[in-house]
Order: C-alpha cells, then sequence, then structure tokens
C-alpha cells in the first residue's frame, strides 16, 4: 500500500464543522446549531426494537431550525427515518443543504436530489 493510501484511509470520513460551514455557506455558528439540534433530537427518538436513536435538522432559509427523530412500530423493520420526518416537516422550504451527523460527529453533506435521486413532483404525474 502506498503512502498516499495509508493517508487517506487514515483521515476521518465527511468534512469538519469549519470545512462544512465554507463549502455551504454557512456560518461556523449555524454548523455548530444544527449538530445541536441534531442530538437533541435524537432524544425524541421512538426506537424501542432497535434502540438506534437518530436526530435530523434542517436549517430552513428563514432561519428556523426543523427538528426530526427516527420512529418504529411493532411492523419491525417499517417505521420512519428521521430525515423523512423532518423533510416531511420542512417540505415547503428545502433549499439548504441537509448535514447528517455520525456517531463521532462527522459529517457528510447532501441536496435533497441526491438524497431522494428518484422523488419526483406535480410535473411527472398525469393530469387530466
Amino acid at each position: 500500500m502506498s503512502t498516499q493510501q495509508q493517508q487517506q484511509q487514515q483521515q476521518p470520513k465527511g468534512h469538519s464543522r469549519h470545512d462544512t460551514a465554507l463549502i455551504h455557506g454557512l456560518t461556523t455558528s449555524e454548523v455548530q446549531q444544527l449538530s445541536e439540534a441534531c442530538i437533541e433530537a435524537k432524544g425524541r427518538a421512538y426506537c424501542p426494537y432497535s434502540n438506534f436513536r437518530v436526530g435530523c435538522s434542517i436549517l430552513l432559509t428563514n432561519g428556523e431550525v426543523v427538528r426530526g427523530a427516527n420512529v418504529e412500530n411493532a411492523a419491525y423493520p417499517v417505521g420512519t427515518c428521521a430525515e423523512r420526518v423532518t423533510i416531511g416537516t420542512a417540505v415547503t422550504q428545502l433549499n439548504c443543504p441537509i448535514l447528517m451527523y455520525d456517531v463521532e460527529g462527522k459529517s457528510t453533506v447532501m441536496t435533497l436530489e441526491q438524497l431522494l435521486p428518484m422523488s419526483f413532483g406535480p410535473e411527472k404525474l398525469i393530469h387530466d
């Protein structure tokens, strides 16, 4: 294995919070606010079967932060993921990057189109 490959394996996945802020035009304070909102939302998760709590937050263009958490039911594995709950709550204002954090606090950033590449809207429906 080359030195470059070893260095790439040692580098953590995701962006630092500072890089995330710069890449997506967010302030470091906004990224911190989103991270804290994810952690807070995670505490609201209903996951009695998997015990795997997930929180999600979205910063709307008006500055409001929308939170969501995963919800499981007895028809496991049927449940609702945190991202879906949050997007469903904020569906009218999604002109923003979606930040996802892992258990180590590392983030991945996606657009709604990247997260839901096969989604469709009214233009895809048949009209009479």
